[in-house]
């Protein structure tokens, strides 16, 4: 049986996962002086209501111990293991699972264990997981399915807009400075995951170009590809959500929507506020 695996940041129903047999790791987030369990420990809401509060959470990944046994549970089933991981640059977490599988394939030589860099996070893994398991379900090839991930994850678009500059200025994404002049000029940034790696790429003035230079951005890089479904993360901006889902539709036509909570990783590193577009820019 192919076994897949994805980490805590995939930010993806978790009914889906069950119902799909797809197990994941927890990073671990530290709230003052305490640490925990990503999703297993600690709900997302609960990170949310202590950044409401001024804390600023840390994040790291995954122990050891808790790899280990994961994989060796697959092992001891004789499972052929595909692990969809968050941005290996972003995180740690990539590279010490690639070698932790290396050294389960002495073990359990008649598995086959592979990471995979899923160049990004979110929901964009869950997309990428949805796929790996429909191919599974049809039968395809462990290798048929790892090319299909590698293929998504370098085609991969994440866009990110934030209404507030206070929480970039707290992660040091830009200086003190910036952020009090973009709050008085209501200048906002438009943020990608570049390579693997979170980066402001515009700055816009006012929301409402800001909206229209999203979706702009989105028409482009989608390209012909608009028979698809986008996914949206946010934390608490319901009403941004709605207008962007509507502005989505007028431009591109019918599509359809996955929308989820952004996960505690990903609001560690960008706050509470603005929206996350997810989706790939080649079928």
């Amino acid at each position: 049986m192919i076994k897949l695996l994805v980490d805590s940041t995939c930010d993806f129903p978790e009914r889906f996962l069950k119902e799909h047999r797809i197990d994941w790791l927890p990073l671990r987030v530290r709230l003052e002086d305490k640490e925990y369990a990503d999703k297993e420990e600690i709900e997302v809401q609960e990170v949310y209501d202590a950044m409401k509060q001024g804390v600023m959470p840390q994040t790291s990944q995954p122990l050891p111990g808790d790899i280990i046994k994961k994989l060796e549970a697959c092992g001891e089933n004789k499972d052929d293991v595909i692990y969809i991981s968050f941005s290996g640059k972003m995180s740690g977490t990539y590279q010490t699972v690639h070698i932790l599988m290396e050294e389960m394939s002495t073990r359990y030589p008649e598995c086959r264990f592979t990471a995979v860099d899923s160049k990004s996070g979110s929901i964009c893994i869950g997309f990428m997981a949805m796929e790996a398991t429909r191919l599974r379900d049809e039968g395809a090839t462990y290798d048929e399915i790892l090319a299909r991930i590698r293929f998504l994850a370098d085609h991969a678009e994440h866009i990110f807009t934030l209404t507030d500059l206070n929480w970039l200025v707290k992660g040091g994404r830009i200086s003190k400075a910036e952020g009090i002049l973009g709050n008085m000029l209501n200048i906002k940034p438009l943020i990608h995951v570049n390579d693997g790696f979170i980066e402001v790429y515009e700055k816009v003035r006012g929301q409402k170009k800001l909206l229209t230079k999203l979706v702009d951005t989105v028409e482009e890089r989608i390209s012909d590809y608009k028979q698809q479904t986008i996914g949206l993360v946010h934390a608490e901006e319901t009403e941004l959500l709605h207008t962007i889902r509507e502005m989505l539709k007028e431009r591109l036509g019918d599509v359809q929507f996955v929308e989820t909570g952004i996960g505690s990783v990903l609001s560690a590193h960008l706050g509470l506020s603005g929206i996350g577009i997810c989706f790939f820019n080649k079928y």
